[in-house]
């Protein structure tokens, strides 16, 4: 196949490039600068320099495409607005581009659980849930999601919600790594659960849901059952070889770090790896969704156990100076 994948520089685009070239396929790669081409040296793909929020987009891609992964998409930044601009109006604009050709490709937008939010009551969410998100970047998935709602059949699309993302490359969870490192495990009270999902299977689930996804459908992807932050910081403890120290952490001191945090980013000019909005994400006790739909009709199951992947996450931040 013939495929385009945005956000490619990323964490989760660059090893969905890497198994769409391992297939066999032809990819191109939109890029916002060739200046960040860290995880695609050495591969065989086209580099398509532009943004999603370009209204010129457009004459940048001069060619078809089978296949769309929209994969980029923002989250962290410094003003609320951005996560609107990128991942509400940049996928509109996208949507667009692509609507508008007389052979429109199947687009597969990577969005998130945030567009759904939490689970009130600890019972996994399902696609048929209304979705009720709880921060601007759950709120500016969610509009992307619309954006592809609005253009209806006029071409083929498919949505991914994707829950706690985790692998090689990740960034995020890598303050936990840190912190089990120095034998710390921080905690905020009550019972706390997620839904999981290893970088590896994502990538094979979302290429299958390119496959066989059914149009103007979501799904949802990761492990068929939750897991607790306890067993998350106690796979991470185990693959460093460690016995942290936990710590609890009142809701009200996360909210007053989130803040502080966000002054020193605002001075520094970067995004803040924790701000408010992700203060509120975190407050959430269940983050939990149900991966049935996509097991029944995509084939999708995950191969990857917790143990597993939290291992191979602190052998590669470890051989590559991470930790």
């Amino acid at each position: 196949m013939k495929a385009l994948v945005t956000g490619a520089t990323g964490f989760i685009g660059s090893h969905l490039v890497e198994f769409l070239l391992r297939r066999g396929d032809e990819v191109a790669c939109l890029a916002r600068s060739q200046s960040r081409l860290r995880w695609l040296e050495g591969l065989q793909v086209r580099v398509i320099e532009g943004d999603c929020t370009d209204p010129e987009l457009g004459g940048r891609l001069d060619e078809n495409f089978d296949w769309v992964f929209h994969v980029a998409g923002l989250t962290k930044a410094l003003e609320r607005d951005e996560y609107y601009r990128v991942n509400g109006e940049g996928t509109a604009n996208l949507v667009a581009i692509l609507a508008g050709r007389r052979q429109p490709p199947r687009l597969v937008y990577l969005s998130s659980l945030a567009a759904a939010g939490p689970s009130r009551d600890g019972v996994p969410l399902r696609e048929s849930d209304p979705p009720q998100p709880v921060s601007h970047y759950g709120r500016s998935k969610l509009q992307g999601e619309k954006a592809l709602e609005q253009v209806g059949g006029a071409m083929p699309w498919v949505i991914v919600r994707a829950p706690v993302i985790y692998g090689p490359r990740d960034r995020d969870l890598l303050v936990f790594y840190r912190l089990a490192k120095r034998r710390l495990a921080f905690r905020l009270r009550g019972r706390r659960a997620f839904s999981l999902c290893y970088v590896e299977d994502l990538i094979r689930g979302v290429t299958l849901a390119a496959e066989r996804g059914r149009d103007q459908e979501i799904y949802y992807l990761g492990e068929k059952s939750p897991r607790s932050w306890e067993e998350i910081s106690q796979a991470i403890a185990a693959a460093l070889g460690v016995r942290p120290m936990t710590v609890p952490v009142p809701s009200a001191l996360l909210a007053g770090a989130a803040w502080a945090w966000e002054g020193i980013a605002r001075l520094a000019g970067v995004p803040p790896l924790l701000n408010r909005d992700k203060a509120c994400e975190m407050r959430q006790r269940y983050w939990v969704c149900d991966p049935s739909k996509a097991s029944h009709e995509l084939g999708f199951t995950t191969s990857v156990p917790l143990h597993v992947g939290a291992q191979r996450v602190a052998d590669w931040y470890q051989s590559h100076g991470w930790l």
